[in-house]
């Protein structure tokens, strides 16, 4: 029987390689069952040269039938390795696509990265040098806070009412987080930027808090 013989509809793929390479070793498993009750009948010891011959030509139909064993076996295989290479290639253009737009795609994001860090950086430069060069006008770094509440005593005769004042000193630019430099700043707008986040008690890290306690006293 040989696997045109067969119905292949219904077999799996396993299945449908199962009986070819049964079919194909089909003459090769008649050729061994015979040889092999040569060999069951073959003298332990070779004791003469008549014996040996047999023993010659045994072999040699051994290595003949092997040879058929392994033609089958290869004649079998190679439609299923063609196929698999045509899936290997056809599955592999595409990863490789895949993997080059990936690779494009996160060169661009990479030289992007490094571009807006560059661009934070000299914001940061410049932000520096303005509060170098022009300082914003009319302010100036408030005195400690505690040296201040010292000196709020009682009046007699009048009353006093306390009020808090809160204003920041940028002490390390460095540590400013990103979202303040959105855009180049000099030193007034980027206190401006920040000093709302402080009042409403947010810790700003490379910002120091400053809290004035001001009193007005009325008679």
């Amino acid at each position: 029987m040989h696997a045109s013989d067969h119905n292949m509809a219904w077999l799996t793929p396993d299945e449908r390689a199962k009986y070819e390479i049964d079919a194909a070793l089909e003459g090769p498993t008649e050729r061994w069952t015979a040889l092999a009750l040569s060999i069951d009948k073959a003298p332990a010891k070779i004791s003469s040269v008549d014996e040996a011959e047999k023993f010659t030509t045994l072999v040699a139909q051994l290595q003949a039938c092997r040879e058929r064993v392994n033609n089958a076996h290869r004649d079998s295989k190679e439609p299923w390795l063609s196929a698999g290479r045509v899936v290997d290639g056809v599955a592999g253009a595409l990863r490789d696509k895949i993997g080059d737009a990936i690779a494009d795609l996160s060169a661009r994001l990479t030289d992007w990265q490094v571009s807006e860090q560059k661009r934070i950086e000299l914001e940061r430069a410049a932000v520096r040098a303005a509060e170098i060069e022009d300082p914003e006008p009319g302010w100036q770094r408030p005195q400690d806070t505690s040296r201040r509440a010292s000196r709020v005593r009682s009046v007699e005769g009048a009353s006093a009412h306390l009020t808090s004042v809160v204003d920041i000193e940028i002490v390390d630019f460095r540590a400013i987080p990103d979202r303040y430099f959105t855009r180049p700043k000099v030193l007034a707008a980027l206190r401006a930027e920040i000093l709302p986040d402080v009042r409403k008690g947010d810790a700003v890290p490379g910002v120091k808090k400053i809290e004035q306690a001001q009193s007005r006293v009325k008679a």
